[in-house]
C-alpha cells in the first residue's frame, strides 16, 4: 500500500492546473500523489463534468496511484446571516446535516474519490446565547458525537464510499474571533477523548486542530478552572500531536502548524493562528519528521495513508505556503527512503 502526499484543490480547471503543476514541481518522481477537492456550491458541481475536467487536466496523473478525496460542503451557501451563526453550519446529528453529507458522498463517489471528508459540526452553539450546562457533560457529548459517527457510517454503507470525519478546533474560529462573547463552539469534538471515538480508518486528524485543543486545555488546567471556555470545561489532559497521531492511527493527516493562543481574557483579546507552515510554529519540525516516519511505516506495513499539505494561503492561485509545505513533506519522506 502507499503513503500519498496531497494538496487541497477547487473544482475549476484553473484550480486543478495550478495544483497539478505544484505537485509536479515539489514532488518530482514521487509516485503516490493526490488532491483533496472542496465542494462549496449550492449543489455540488456536476460530478460527471468535474470528473471529465480532472481526466482532461491531469492526464496520466489521474491513475490508480492518484488519491482523490473530497471535502463535503460545510456551510449552507444560501444562508444570508453572520458567518458565526450556528444555523449556517451543517450539523451531522441533524437530518439537515445528514442530507447534505449524502448529496456530497454521492458526488464524491461519481468523481471516483477514495473518500469524502466531513467536518460534522457537532452541536455548534454561540456563546452565551446557545450555551447550556449540558455541553460540559462528557456523557452528553459522547452520545451526540456517537450519533454523528453512526450517521456517517450509514451514509458510507449506503453510497459505498469511505466517509471520514475531521475533528474541529477549540474554539471553532479562534483564528478569526478573539472574544468569548459571540464565539462558536461545538460539543468538544476537538477534544482528544472525543476525537478517539472515531475509528482510525474514518478519522482525519489535523495537526493544528490537535494543538489548538491542547493549547486551550493546558491553560484551563494551569489556571485551576478560573477561565471559562464553553464546552470543554473538565476536559482531560490533551496529548502532544505525535501521540495523537500514534494512538488514533488516522486514515488521513492534515499537515499544518500552530502559533499564538486564543485568549479572550488578556488585556487585549488574542487569536490563535492555524495553518502555519509545518515546522514554523509550536509543533515544530522534529514532530512533523517523527509523524512522517510513523505514517511511512504504516504504509510499508500495508495501509493506505494520506498526508494533505494544508497551510493557509493568501492567494490560492499562487500557493506559496503549500509549495513550501510540500517541499518539506517530501524531504521528510525521503529521509525514510535513505534510512532503508
Amino acid at each position: 500500500m502507499a503513503l500519498y502526499i496531497s494538496t487541497p484543490v477547487g473544482t475549476k480547471e484553473k484550480d486543478i492546473v495550478v495544483r497539478k503543476n505544484l505537485l509536479g514541481e515539489t514532488l518530482p518522481n514521487y509516485k503516490h500523489v493526490g488532491m483533496e477537492m472542496w465542494l462549496r456550491g449550492n449543489v455540488p458541481e456536476n460530478p460527471q463534468e468535474t470528473r471529465q475536467t480532472l481526466e482532461k487536466t491531469l492526464g496520466n496523473y489521474f491513475n490508480e496511484n492518484f488519491a482523490l478525496t473530497v471535502q463535503a460542503r460545510r456551510y449552507d451557501p444560501n444562508f444570508k446571516g453572520n458567518q458565526f451563526d450556528p444555523k449556517r453550519h451543517y450539523d451531522l446529528t441533524t437530518q439537515r446535516g445528514v442530507d447534505n453529507l449524502l448529496v456530497n458522498a454521492k458526488a464524491a463517489k461519481e468523481l471516483g474519490a477514495k473518500a469524502v471528508v466531513a467536518a460534522p459540526w457537532i452541536g455548534v452553539f454561540k456563546f452565551p446565547k446557545g450555551y447550556t450546562t449540558d455541553t460540559e457533560s462528557f456523557d452528553y457529548r459522547y452520545e451526540k458525537i456517537d450519533t454523528a459517527i453512526t450517521n456517517a457510517e450509514k451514509i458510507s454503507e449506503e453510497i459505498g464510499i469511505k466517509v471520514a470525519l475531521e475533528h474541529s478546533t477549540v474554539p471553532l474560529y479562534g483564528d478569526l474571533n478573539p472574544n468569548l462573547k459571540g464565539s462558536l463552539f461545538d460539543l468538544g469534538f476537538g477534544l482528544f477523548e472525543h476525537t478517539r471515538q472515531v475509528p482510525g480508518d474514518m478519522l482525519v486528524l489535523d495537526t493544528c486542530h490537535v494543538e489548538s485543543a491542547r493549547n486551550i486545555v493546558k491553560r484551563l488546567q494551569k489556571n485551576g478552572g478560573d477561565l471559562m471556555v464553553p464546552g470543554v470545561m473538565g476536559a482531560r489532559k490533551q496529548p502532544i500531536v505525535f501521540e495523537a497521531v500514534r494512538l488514533t492511527k488516522p486514515f488521513e493527516v492534515h499537515y499544518a502548524d500552530f502559533a499564538g493562543e486564543w485568549n479572550p481574557y488578556s488585556t487585549i483579546p488574542t487569536k490563535h493562528n492555524e495553518g502555519v507552515i509545518p515546522g514554523d510554529g509550536v509543533i515544530g519540525t522534529q514532530t512533523f519528521k517523527d509523524i512522517t516516519k510513523l505514517l511511512y511505516g504504516r504504509a510499508n506495513s500495508g495501509e493506505d495513508v494520506i498526508i494533505v499539505a494544508e497551510p493557509n494561503e493568501e492567494d490560492f492561485m499562487n500557493p506559496i505556503n503549500s509549495r513550501e509545505t510540500l517541499k518539506r513533506i517530501y524531504s521528510w519522506v525521503k529521509e525514510n527512503f535513505s534510512s532503508q
